[in-house]
């Protein structure tokens, strides 16, 4: 699958991954590949996703995601942290 989380003026990060977790307006979801397309509101929360061997977590206040034909779009409204771990 194909990742990016993006704001209006800057991209945070592009690229494969094999899940991404965010944190949708009635709880957290999983995308795994071949998930059917969605398109949901954010809220506060962390965007987690595994590239290869390395989970990542990016902090953010609210935005969107889009889910389609294993693409996936987080649009952040604001960037709160970002950490390896």
């Amino acid at each position: 699958m194909y990742l990016e989380i993006i704001s209006p003026d800057k991209v945070f990060f592009k690229g494969n991954v094999e899940r991404v977790s965010v944190p949708g307006m009635a709880g957290n979801f999983t995308v795994l590949p071949g998930h059917a397309a969605i398109v949901s509101l954010l809220v506060e929360g962390d965007v987690v996703y595994l590239t290869k061997d390395t989970e990542n977590r990016f902090n953010m206040t609210a935005g969107m995601v889009e889910v389609k034909d294993d693409k996936i779009v987080v649009c952040v409204d604001k960037r709160k942290e970002v950490s390896d771990g």
